[in-house]
């Protein structure tokens, strides 16, 4: 009764044909088979809620200008990954770096997008930086604007670095990928020492709980990297490096449900054969 009688106008019908609508700049995307993140510059999502409450009654044409400008609750829809994301929960590291590259005045010679696989950029407004080639310009239907750019410094999801720097403050790392002058592919910022003539393997995955690294076979330490990514030192030569998501929590949680499905199947059984006796 409370949803209804609050919500009850907000409960939109329409064919499903208009609901599935793909927008230009999600169509180019998907056409993009590499492994790549886009990022909505600050103010483009507000500035999309502002627009899209003007076309609110026209739901389609909102729901395109939402899809059009990647809003990120809606890209899951084609696959298609973010920096950033509509979580109800979110982590520390992911919030701090995010804020982190919103508060930049200047990408000019910050490769911290780079760094992360940003391969798209989303605009409301015109954004002139250098390494941002604009790629379209398309008008909605209340001459809305949106603006993509391609970054042509992107770095791939995963790559070689063939050696490490120490530094112990996760403050100062997060200060120092954000300034001009850092060279992702040049060194590693680790959180402690390591020694590693081979190099490191980086990858621009989150570190987090229950992910073991497997190079040629052999598991390997994962060391937290450039702030809360994942470096593994490696070998001289050709290696295989292979990640597995392996949580104990995941493991104690399969116990658990067998237990409790064996219990189950068990007093059932118990019950059955008890009606059929009396």
């Amino acid at each position: 009764l409370d949803l209804y009688t609050a919500n009850g106008n907000a409960n939109f019908s329409l064919p499903s044909k208009d609901y599935h609508v793909v927008p230009p700049n999600v169509s180019r995307l998907m056409k993009d088979r590499s492994a790549f993140r886009y990022f909505i510059a600050p103010g483009t999502a507000n500035q999309t809620i502002l627009d899209e409450n003007s076309e609110f009654y026209d739901y389609r044409r909102a729901l395109s200008l939402k899809r059009d400008r990647l809003v990120y609750d809606q890209n899951m829809l084609f696959g298609l990954a973010a920096i950033d994301g509509y979580e109800s929960i979110k982590g520390a590291d992911q919030e701090r770096l995010i804020k982190k590259i919103v508060s930049l005045d200047s990408l000019n010679g910050v490769r911290i997008l780079d760094l992360v696989n940003v391969k798209y950029l989303v605009s409301a407004w015109p954004f002139q930086q250098r390494g941002y080639k604009l790629l379209a310009l398309n008008r909605g239907p209340a001459k809305q604007t949106t603006f993509l750019y391609e970054n042509t410094n992107v770095l791939p999801r995963a790559f070689f670095v063939p050696k490490s720097a120490f530094m112990p403050d996760r403050n100062e790392i997060l200060d120092r990928i954000s300034q001009p002058g850092f060279q992702p592919r040049s060194a590693v910022i680790l959180e402690e020492p390591v020694d590693s003539p081979g190099g490191f393997w980086f990858t621009s995955e989150w570190f987090y709980p229950g992910w073991r690294a497997y190079v040629d076979g052999r598991e390997a330490k994962i060391y937290r990297a450039n702030f809360m990514f994942r470096a593994v030192p490696v070998p001289k030569g050709f290696r295989e490096v292979k990640f597995v998501y392996e949580p104990l929590s995941f493991k104690l949680g399969a116990v658990i449900s067998l237990v409790t499905l064996f219990g189950l199947i068990m007093a059932f059984s118990i019950i059955f054969a008890y009606n059929k006796y009396k």
